[in-house]
């Protein structure tokens, strides 16, 4: 990156950073409605959204973010670290619409508008399982993909299967992230993003061994680029999800006074302590790979939370519960 194009990206990252999510968003709401969701998502994010919108706008948060960074950014590494993190959103449209089409759901979908291929619109129009797997491969060849499994498994998806794409674009996402942050040469973009994807494979595939009753043997195998993969192996070695859960605690994955009855509530510490890292990068500088990386992390977690926030008050939840859903 050259110097002229620093300050520009640090003034971006700055700005993102102080749009974080923090306690003091829920401060003095009793009873969460709409219109205290439209004020929170407009004091944060200085848009004027309505209720029914903020979902989908929340969703813009990153692809907005990624192409503000790519117009500052004037090396071609930045430019790749960029592409290969955004192009989990790439796989996430992909894999919604494979779930669509494959059970005949004609209903509205919430897409990112990120491709390097297809617009949002022209990947909603795809109204096929063809048509979806076609650009799916098209994007494939876009970031030079030939992962034998993901396209075998893309190539036969149906009903019974699609679960197989879901997790072999997961891992080609993030052996393909973990790769160009080796290339940077930056420990800490490796630990985050070794961290999330530990989490994220811990997370998914505890829900398929122990709600699907489906063996992960083989697919822990494909995980060598993962440096903790030995502990993901050695957590799996349990017959319950009960025990899964005692074992995460005893491992010290997850600390004994973080309450955990279900696998979901994983899902929220991965973010605490993903926030609480990725924070500590960005207020420490200098700019570096790390830091680009950790404020796509901090503001993925807004996304989240502002979904949550619409939830809670569609289904009028107490504030308690909304605390619990909302990671602060």
């Amino acid at each position: 990156m050259k110097n002229s194009s620093i300050y520009p990206v640090i003034y971006t990252i700055r700005r993102e950073f102080y749009k974080i999510t923090s306690p003091e968003i829920l401060e003095g709401i009793d009873i969460l409605t709409p219109e205290k969701v439209e004020y929170i998502f407009q004091s944060k994010e200085n848009e004027s959204v309505k209720f029914s919108n903020i979902q989908s706008e929340s969703l813009g948060i990153l692809q907005k973010l990624a192409k503000k960074l790519l117009s500052l950014s004037r090396g071609s590494f930045t430019e790749k670290l960029i592409y290969d993190y955004m192009l989990y959103y790439e796989f996430y449209n992909l894999n919604i619409l494979l779930k669509a089409r494959i059970n005949n759901y004609e209903g509205e979908l919430f897409l990112f508008d990120w491709s390097r291929v297809s617009s949002k619109e022209e990947l909603l129009s795809l109204k096929t399982l063809q048509e979806v797997q076609k650009t799916y491969l098209a994007i494939l060849s876009a970031y030079r993909i030939s992962d034998k499994r993901l396209l075998t498994s893309l190539k036969t998806v149906s009903k019974s299967n699609i679960r197989e794409v879901l997790l072999y674009s997961s891992i080609v996402y993030y052996r393909n992230l973990l790769k160009t942050c080796e290339m940077s040469g930056s420990a800490e973009a490796e630990r985050i993003i070794s961290t999330k994807a530990f989490y994220e494979f811990l997370i998914s595939l505890a829900k398929i061994r122990f709600i699907e009753n489906v063996d992960v043997e083989n697919v822990l195998e494909d995980l060598d680029f993962l440096p903790n993969k030995q502990i993901l192996q050695d957590i799996f070695l349990v017959d319950t999800r009960e025990n899964f859960l005692k074992k995460c605690v005893d491992k010290k994955i997850i600390p004994q006074n973080f309450l955990i009855s279900e696998i979901d509530d994983i899902d929220k510490f991965k973010n605490i302590i993903l926030k609480n890292t990725c924070k500590s990068i960005i207020i420490g500088f200098p700019l570096n790979i790390a830091s680009l990386l950790s404020i796509f992390i901090l503001r993925e977690i807004d996304v989240k939370n502002y979904t949550a926030l619409v939830g809670a008050a569609l289904e009028g939840l107490e504030m308690n519960k909304v605390r619990s859903l909302v990671v602060l």
